[in-house]
């Protein structure tokens, strides 16, 4: 799978998660930006990463 190139409107959405200060914000963060499918799938995803 190819890898995504840092383009600067990328690495905005990473600096703003580097601000979350704790799992409210971090909750709040992503459920403004991904649709509940989407966060069902990373969860998923970060399961998986895990083991």
């Amino acid at each position: 799978m190819a890898r995504r190139e840092r383009k600067p409107h990328t690495m905005d959405m990473y600096q703003a998660i580097t601000t979350l200060q704790n799992e409210k914000d971090c909750f709040a963060f992503f459920q403004d930006i991904c649709s509940n499918n989407e966060m069902l799938a990373m969860e998923q995803r970060f399961r998986v990463a895990q083991t």
